[in-house]
């Protein structure tokens, strides 16, 4: 069976947009499927429903995926959410796993009245069911392809037993969305913009711990979802870890409207990699402010920071970039750019462009053609073998480890005593890796490329490589 993905970048997007406001309760399922709801206010995206597919093999049931697991939901049900799975019966049975394919062949039986049925699931909660991990084999022999099961077989190491000679990519990006520009194209303005917030209090402390726990050299990539040199916690929180030896790389991205000599000046310049965004449209004066920019960018790269900088290439921008990615180049300053996606002037990207937009885009990734591979969603990395979860992963605010944004295999919580990590690298199940840290995190693309301290511009490597910071 090929496994298909709901494609609608449109809903997509909406489904990113969406904010939820939750009670801290817990599901009493069974250890495995232990279900425990966070007291945040904010954007969660394991707690944000999510159609994976419609009606599986033209029964009435979808599957979504919620909080970490895939559900099949009787189309009868109407919507899942918390309270319904957690004190009301469902009229239909209800199925959780953490496969796709695990929940397509219970509908599957279910469906077809198989007399294997009942030999294939376990009861879980109420009127809820699971499917029966001891048919491991027997559902990866249906699914072969499924890279999700293929990780699922692959040998696990903790993480606090890694050989300490391993350096670990950790990406942890800032829940405060508290920003001084409002560009039409960001994934985050229409967040709101709330600085310190019991979700920043959260990452601050989970950040500290996983320095204070991993032993390993770090390499963290900890912007903002917002504008990190104006937010007060951001700046003493990176104070604190920036002097644990451990600690060799700390990477965000800035627009540099505020003065960085202001901000960071006391830090050593070396641990440190930035992304500045160029963002001409947020501009007030465009000759002043872009000298300014420019400027700023310089002084970092000349007191030791290693920095690049970053343009999105919106369609008004485009034929802006060979100019200004010049202009960087003659001050010893990268220049690097990103394919537009999503919602802008109520189109959806990358989608949206001309044909003589696209050709344009292409062009200003002649040096960076895997960027617009993926970015452009010309190419899938469904299936294909990638470091993350191996010697990188996602810290997200409350804790909770994935592998990456975008695939997110759960591997665990950085407060629980273990963390079991892939010992190879794992089979990727998303449709989509536009992050160019993540692009970078592909095997294929740590064989050829080591990333740089910034986490987006990459270095041609002599020899072939495993970990993408080597």
């Amino acid at each position: 069976m090929n496994i298909t993905f709901i494609k609608d970048i449109k809903s997509f997007f909406a489904f990113k947009r969406n904010i939820f406001k939750f009670q801290k309760t817990k599901i009493n399922f069974t250890e495995e499927y232990k279900i425990i709801k966070p007291s945040f206010t904010d954007l969660y995206e394991s707690w944000t429903p999510f159609l994976v597919q419609e009606r599986i093999d033209g029964s009435d049931y979808n599957i979504v995926k919620y909080a970490d697991f895939f559900w099949g939901i009787h189309i009868a049900e109407g919507n899942i959410d918390y309270e319904r799975i957690s004190e009301t019966e469902t009229k239909h049975k209800l199925f959780i796993g953490e496969t796709i394919e695990e929940i397509t062949y219970l509908i599957r039986n279910l469906k077809n009245n198989s007399d294997q049925y009942s030999k294939n699931y376990v009861h879980v909660w109420k009127n809820c069911y699971s499917f029966d991990k001891s048919n491991n084999s027997k559902l990866l022999s249906l699914f072969p392809n499924s890279p999700r099961l293929k990780s699922r077989n692959l040998p696990r190491i903790d993480l606090f037993e890694l050989e300490q000679s391993i350096p670990i990519l950790i990406l942890s990006p800032a829940p405060s969305r508290s920003c001084n520009y409002r560009c039409e194209y960001c994934f985050n303005h229409d967040y709101g913009f709330r600085n310190r917030s019991p979700e920043m209090e959260s990452w601050s402390k989970t950040l500290i711990t996983a320095v204070e726990k991993i032993k390993n050299p770090l390499h963290l990539t900890i912007g903002s979802s917002g504008e990190p040199l104006y937010q007060k916690l951001w700046l003493e929180t990176i104070q604190e870890i920036h002097q644990y030896d451990h600690v060799e790389t700390i990477a965000f991205v800035t627009n540099l409207s505020a003065d960085p000599r202001k901000k960071i000046e006391n830090l050593n310049p070396k641990k440190f990699g930035i992304l500045a965004t160029f963002h001409p449209s947020q501009f007030k004066d465009y000759e002043r402010d872009t000298k300014t920019f420019i400027e700023r960018a310089v002084e970092l790269k000349e007191a030791g920071f290693q920095i690049a900088v970053n343009y999105v290439l919106i369609p008004e921008q485009i034929r802006e970039f060979h100019n200004l990615k010049a202009m960087f180049a003659s001050r010893n300053v990268n220049m690097i750019c990103n394919v537009l996606r999503g919602p802008y002037n109520g189109k959806i990207y990358p989608e949206a462009y001309t044909e003589e937009e696209i050709e344009m885009v292409r062009t200003c990734h002649d040096s960076t053609p895997y960027v617009w591979d993926y970015q452009s969603l010309s190419k899938s990395p469904y299936g294909q073998r990638c470091t993350a979860g191996r010697w990188g992963f996602q810290l997200e605010f409350d804790g909770s480890i994935y592998n990456c944004v975008y695939s997110r295999q759960k591997l665990g919580n950085i407060y629980d005593d273990k963390v079991m990590l892939y010992n190879e690298s794992c089979y990727c199940d998303a449709d989509r890796c536009e992050s160019q840290c993540m692009i970078g995190m592909m095997d294929h693309m740590a064989q050829n490329y080591r990333i740089e301290k910034n986490m987006h511009t990459f270095v041609v490597r002599d020899v072939p490589g495993k970990n993408i910071v080597l």
